[in-house]
This record gives C-alpha cells, structure tokens and sequence, in this order.
C-alpha cells in the first residue's frame, strides 16, 4: 500500500472520533469566525502539513483538529488566515516539530485553550497557553509563519 493509501486509512480510521472530539470547525466562536465564517463539510485538518504525499506518522488524532471546508481551504491559501491558525494552536510548522510534540502545542476552542491527548482535549490555562506558545515561536513573529 502507499503511503498515500495509508494515510488515508488511517485518517479514516480516527476521523469520527477527531470530530466528537472537537464537537465541529475548531473555527466556530472565535474572532477569526467573524471574518471568515465557517462553511461546508467538516473536514480533518493536519495541524502538522503533510505537504507532497506527506507522511502517516501525522494521522493520529493529536496531529488533527476539525475544521470546515472552507477554513481548511483557507488555511492552505491565505497566509493571513495561515498565521491565525498558527497562533491559535490550529496549524503547526513542521519544524516546531523537532523540538515540540503535537500534543504540547496547545489549541485554541471556544472554551478557551486545550491540551490535546489522543481522543481528548484537557483544558489549558491561558497563562500557560500563551508561556508555551512563547516558547515556541518567541523571535519568529517577523517571519512569514505567525506574521
């Protein structure tokens, strides 16, 4: 099977309890809503991109959060859009990933911030919220990534 096929299967194999997980676009109530609403099927967003073929290693439910199609789309398309998910915890660059695991890099919901745990989410203080995205990304806000 390719690693295509694979990644495939095994997405599958967790989308359903990624979307009970999430309860819907991971989006919805938060400020960037109000500009982008959402819209279309729920969809499985990579928070690591997997980029040309990708990698199975990212089909585990601390690597996925749900987003709508559209938001999905955006995150692909906009920088803007792109840099908002990178703050709130939606997308993560691939080189956070050397250092960080997906389940360390906290999300944004609109109950606030969570720690993601395989099919659960823990929630986050803000304040170490923001100490770990700190952490992550301090020096990098000129940068194209988190701009």
């Amino acid at each position: 099977m390719s690693v295509g096929k694979r990644s495939k299967s095994q997405v599958d194999k967790v989308r359903q309890r990624v979307y009970d997980r999430d309860g819907g676009c991971v989006v919805a109530g938060s400020a960037w809503a109000l500009l982008w609403p959402c819209g279309g099927a729920w969809t499985i967003q990579h928070r690591v991109s997997r980029g040309m073929g990708g990698s199975a290693q990212f089909d585990t439910p601390e690597h996925l959060v749900t987003m709508c199609a559209v938001h999905n789309q955006m995150d692909a398309g906009s920088m803007e859009f792109r840099a908002a998910c990178i703050r709130q915890g939606w997308s993560i660059p691939r080189w956070v990933m050397r250092n960080y695991a997906p389940g360390s890099v906290p999300v944004w919901y609109e109950d606030g911030w969570h720690w993601l745990e395989g099919d659960e989410r823990r929630p986050c203080l803000q304040r170490d919220a923001e100490k770990r995205m700190g952490e992550i990304y301090r020096g990098m806000e000129s940068t194209h990534e988190v701009r």
